[in-house]
């Protein structure tokens, strides 16, 4: 399936308005091509379903962390609170955090482990892997 059949299946699952900002946000020709996938997706009768939306989201979310490097992290948590730091290492998946730590002094390393012994709530921990594969992927884009 093509990267626009597949953005198109996602659009289809959006409530019409957020469709239609999405749509305005593009330029023109992508806009022409989305639309022409979105028509058939009606033509064929093939319902919206929400639900690809957010496995859509989870995945993206999943790549961007599992990705995530202990040098981008370095530069990405540099101007962060120690507490901010100390929970997102001791989120799941933090493929990352042996390599981020031994790259931080001992005095700074000792803290965030004292730190990590107290693992946040599941809302936290969500609000935390959002945000956080959020800025990397942001950081992605960056020139």
């Amino acid at each position: 399936m093509a990267d626009s059949q597949q953005a198109a299946l996602l659009l289809h699952g959006l409530a019409p308005s957020d469709r239609d900002w999405l749509l305005n946000q593009l330029d023109p020709a992508m806009q022409a091509e989305l639309n022409a996938h979105l028509q058939e997706l009606q033509a064929l009768g093939i319902p919206a379903d929400p639900a690809l939306i957010d496995a859509a989201l989870k995945q993206a979310d999943a790549g961007a962390r599992h990705s995530a490097t202990a040098a981008r992290m370095q530069a990405l948590l540099a101007e962060e609170p120690l507490w901010l730091v100390a929970q997102i290492l001791a989120l799941p998946g933090c493929t990352w955090r042996d390599a981020y730590l031994a790259a931080q002094s001992l005095e700074r390393r000792q803290r965030l482990l004292r730190h990590t012994a107290t693992p946040a709530g599941p809302a936290l921990t969500r609000a935390l892997q959002a945000a956080l594969a959020q800025r990397l992927q942001q950081r992605m884009v960056e020139p």
